[in-house]
């Protein structure tokens, strides 16, 4: 591996499940980034680190519209148009030329299927794109509000994630204030349910997870949902508040914990305090994302048409590999401000974003 790449130090094959992902169980080698920014900074160059995340948004439908949503503003001030990323351009332009480019060699990102503004299960070939996470091996995670969930693709996730290469597990994040708001949480819990029967048969695989928006639900109602959760048997919590990408962020103090469950509960429960904002950002050099038409964004924050001017590529265009530390991508690096956009940090990693707020 060269040395100019940053890399992470996992713990395979143990498995904390009452800590992971959100305890930063994947360490990295702080040595190694630091000697790659001085050497980036020296040279004026952008750091060559590993492909870490692709990020894709498949669809840009959503079943919900909630009101603390991240593409809320968008959505009323700048319409997303309604359009579907084609499953030959995903499967052929970046998960088959991920795993045959040699550009990739070294390279075996988590593949997400997100979408702040939107729902990745929406998707009409959702079925067939989980398929091919499992044809080609990938580590993936699914940020979703679950309400496309049945016992067929919930088989079909969890017998993809027993096809990953990674020594990592995949997992599915839910979004439980959507489902709770809107009156669905009861019948979310139902499809939760059977997932983790599915996923207790070979735990390490696929990990189940709740962030939950504090701000949206009164501390009795956060209480019995948190207990409910804990009590069908997912692996975390997390308590977040909004990211919001152009209003200023408040500060909060948090008392922990903000509940008392008994026992040793607490220990799933974690907290995500908003994000501050930073003059250079180095996300792009470990992850990208992708929207419904293809266009390539230095990270999902920024994956939308509002943000246009910061799309690098498309891949409806050219492939992944010519996209990446293409020209464009490494002019894009150099000249971007995250202040201008009045955006903020897309954590891929609390401790490496840490010394990338901090390096300049």
């Amino acid at each position: 591996m060269p040395k100019s790449y940053f890399y992470q130090i996992y713990k395979p094959p143990s498995y904390d499940k009452k800590s992971y992902p959100y305890n930063l169980l994947n360490q990295l080698d702080i040595l190694s980034i630091n000697k790659c920014l001085s050497r980036a900074s020296r040279n004026k160059s952008m750091p060559n680190f590993i492909l870490d995340k692709v990020e894709i948004m498949p669809t840009s439908v959503c079943n919900y519209r909630c009101n603390f949503c991240y593409g809320y503003y968008f959505k009323t001030k700048f319409e997303f148009p309604k359009k579907e990323l084609p499953l030959k351009i995903i499967e052929e332009n970046i998960l088959e030329n991920l795993r045959k480019d040699k550009k990739f060699l070294n390279y075996d990102p988590i593949i997400v299927l997100g979408g702040l503004y939107s729902e990745p299960l929406a998707y009409s070939n959702i079925i067939q794109l989980i398929e091919l996470l499992g044809k080609y091996h990938f580590r993936f995670a699914i940020y979703t509000n679950g309400f496309f969930l049945n016992d067929n693709l919930l088989k079909l996730i969890y017998e993809s994630s027993l096809s990953a290469k990674s020594l990592k597990p995949s997992y599915i994040s839910f979004n439980i204030t959507a489902s709770f708001i809107h009156g669905d949480f009861q019948n979310l819990t139902k499809k939760i349910k059977k997932l983790v029967k599915l996923r207790n048969k070979i735990k390490p695989r696929l990990l189940i997870n709740a962030p939950i928006i504090v701000s949206q639900i009164n501390n009795e109602e956060l209480k019995r949902i948190s207990k409910v959760l804990l009590r069908i048997g997912i692996d975390a919590i997390r308590y977040s508040f909004p990211q919001e990408p152009i209003k200023p962020q408040p500060e909060f103090i948090i008392q922990k914990p903000l509940i008392s469950l008994g026992g040793n509960k607490e220990k799933h429960i974690y907290f995500r305090l908003p994000s501050k904002p930073f003059n250079k950002c180095f996300v792009m050099t470990t992850s990208i994302s992708i929207d419904p038409t293809g266009s390539v964004y230095p990270c999902s924050q920024t994956c939308h048409p509002y943000f246009k001017k910061l799309s690098f590529g498309s891949l409806t265009k050219k492939k992944l590999s010519e996209i990446w530390r293409s020209e464009d991508h490494i002019k894009l690096f150099k000249t971007f401000n995250p202040q201008l956009t009045s955006c903020r940090c897309n954590v891929v990693d609390e401790q490496f974003n840490r010394i990338c707020c901090n390096f300049y």
